[in-house]
């Protein structure tokens, strides 16, 4: 029941955005409002979705215009890498937040597969944790983040949809986000593995 759940979550979460729509400004900014937006985060920084909306722009624009030592991007076409890259950290912590809800998968990140006769990546068929049924497709840029949470530094990978929006997250635990510790050490090379690949703005 629950891995029907948590499979249900994450497609309904990931197949609400429009793989033809082009996001509203697109998902990335201008140079001089890129300045000014660094400089507002600067001064307020926040929840993200709540420092956007105050913005005035999406997620993924917010996250472009961050310094590279808070954010880190890609183009959504290297999702697989980062995906795989993802299963080697020993802990994980997904997130996925909608209509002001809040959900969290504590565990390992499944390895998957393409289907054969769909555009669905079906993640592996585990007793528990995450599991359910993914469309990179609809995926179109990717954060490495290291930004301030509450009261600690929120260390994760944040999946965008088409709208500029965050479809979900996949986080380092709370309890592991130390120097020195595995997961982190695994995080790290996550990273190291996204400012290696192709970026999702200029």
């Amino acid at each position: 029941m629950r891995r029907n759940l948590v499979g249900s979550i994450l497609l309904l979460c990931v197949s609400t955005a429009s793989a033809a729509a082009e996001p509203a400004g697109g998902l990335c900014l201008e140079p001089q409002r890129s300045t000014a937006l660094r400089a507002a985060w600067s001064s307020a920084p926040g929840r993200l979705g709540e420092v956007a909306r105050r913005e005035g722009v999406t997620e993924a624009q917010l996250l472009s215009a961050l310094p590279a030592e808070l954010s880190v991007g890609a183009d959504g076409g290297v999702f697989y890498q980062v995906w795989q890259s993802l299963q080697a950290w020993p802990e994980s912590l997904t997130l996925i937040e909608r209509s002001g809800q809040l959900f969290e998968v504590l565990g390992r990140i499944p390895a998957g597969s393409p289907s054969e006769v769909s555009r669905f990546f079906n993640l592996g068929d585990e007793s528990h944790g995450l599991s359910g049924h993914l469309r990179p497709d609809l995926i179109a840029a990717l954060y490495v983040t290291e930004l301030p949470g509450r009261g600690r530094t929120e260390y994760g990978v944040q999946f965008i949809d088409t709208t500029g929006a965050v479809a979900f997250g996949v986080y380092v635990p709370n309890e592991q986000a130390a120097a020195g510790n595995e997961t982190m050490d695994a995080f790290q090379a996550t990273r190291r593995l996204v400012k290696k690949l192709s970026r999702p703005c200029p």
